[in-house]
């Protein structure tokens, strides 16, 4: 259980320079990609297909991916929200900076996409195995914030919520306020990304009563601006099904039309 008190650190976790970590063992690392492609098909056969088997082939895996995902907190108009894990920060900032993947994420970034924010940050505890016994998708809880004063935060906020996610049987995989904007404009302060067994154990936590009143004093008394967003696991087959949605339905449109 990571310890919100820097100065009380348990055996397992210590706070160092704004981040929670597990001493005596390499964190894993987590791209955090929030963007809006201009054609979702059409990126997909430029980037997507190619993009995907490179990452994977450099330790990339996509935890969750969605065109869709529920936005609890802020505003959000993008298309695309995914959590990508990688087994340290050297191998994340290696593929980010690869030679072959630079075109790839030059004809995103300058073609394809509206907008877009990319953050890398370093996980806080080992991500748990998904039970062998399981037959749902895991769902994650991703927060960017900004604090107006962080360990007011980490006080009134941050040691309150953690037992509720741990009462809900959550994970928390990513604490900290060092995350590294890799695309993008971020000026906030705080990453977090919390994994529960699916997606209503992550509804029930959110509505609790143990939280509810935490994420309201959250964000109308500590934040200056809060993003949460909740994605399901990503699957090859709920990926390209969504895709050929997305495909079907711009082609009625284009057939009403004309």
């Amino acid at each position: 259980m990571i310890n919100s008190d820097p100065k009380k650190p348990n055996k397992a976790i210590s706070y160092q320079d704004g981040h929670y970590r597990t001493e005596g063992i390499t964190m894993p690392a987590y791209l955090v990609v929030h963007v809006k492609f201009k054609d979702m098909v059409y990126s997909i056969a430029r980037y997507g297909r190619h993009a995907m088997p490179m990452m994977e082939k450099m330790g990339g895996e996509v935890l969750a991916g969605s065109m869709s995902p529920l936005v609890l907190e802020d505003s959000w108009d993008g298309n695309w929200a995914a959590l990508v894990k990688f087994k340290d920060m050297a191998t994340a900032e290696a593929f980010c900076n690869a030679p072959e993947y630079k075109p790839l994420k030059d004809l995103r970034m300058n073609e394809l996409t509206e907008f877009g924010r990319v953050l890398l940050v370093e996980g806080s505890n080992p991500a748990p195995a998904d039970s062998a016994s399981s037959n749902t998708l895991p769902a994650y809880l991703i927060s960017q914030m900004k604090f107006k004063n962080t360990q007011d935060a980490m006080a009134r906020y941050w040691q309150d919520a953690l037992p509720a996610i741990k009462k809900m049987g959550g994970d928390v995989l990513v604490g900290s306020m060092t995350a590294k904007v890799i695309e993008g404009e971020w000026n906030g302060n705080w990453a977090s990304v919390v994994r529960f067994k699916n997606m209503a154990t992550a509804e029930a936590f959110y509505n609790s009563p143990e939280y509810k009143p935490l994420r309201e004093l959250c964000a109308n008394e500590l934040t200056e601006s809060n993003r949460v967003l909740l994605e399901v696991g990503f699957t090859q087959f709920a990926f390209i099904k969504g895709a050929l949605g997305h495909a079907v339905a711009r082609l009625k449109f284009w057939g009403a039309r004309n």
